[in-house]
């Protein structure tokens, strides 16, 4: 005769212990993959945010590169808002989205004390503004100065 095996005193996993192992799974699978959506989501509005500064010093230095002529004020320094004629610009190395790009001129205010007595001749500040709306809006705003004519400051 054969000894029996007792399924009683055998060793292993019950149907409770699956369904608890199986819980907790569920739930660091779902926590972990919520990080990794974030994580995502986070290098790509980095990403944009790269870009858009990109452009948008790109701008700055082009303004600063100008050299006016006495007598005519650059067309990219008159007062005013101007648009990029390229809009919308595409990011710099294959960042996805589509940029827009903007600059403001306006005077640069001149103060005695503290009251201010009008503007400082020959002379604008300039804020470029990069803007984008692809997955999520968002935008860059760079500020620099100007020169209008060869004397700056006279």
């Amino acid at each position: 005769m054969t000894p029996r095996r007792h399924l009683a005193g055998a060793a292993g996993f019950g149907m409770v212990e699956v369904l608890a192992a199986l819980a907790l799974f569920s739930v660091v699978a779902v926590g972990v993959s919520a990080a990794i959506v974030s994580g995502t989501r986070a290098n790509f509005q980095s990403r944009m945010q790269a870009a858009a500064s990109a452009l948008a010093q790109n701008k700055v230095e082009q303004i600063r590169a100008i050299a006016p002529s006495s007598g005519t004020i650059p067309a990219e320094l008159t007062l005013g808002t101007h648009a990029d004629p390229g809009n919308p610009i595409s990011g710099l190395e294959g960042a996805s989205g589509k940029f827009t790009r903007t600059w403001v001129v306006s005077g640069v205010k001149a103060y005695v004390g503290s009251t201010m007595v009008g503007y400082r001749p020959n002379m604008v500040r300039v804020e470029v503004r990069v803007a984008w709306t692809n997955p999520a809006a968002g935008s860059m705003t760079l500020v620099t100065y100007a020169c209008t004519t060869t004397n700056c400051g006279g």
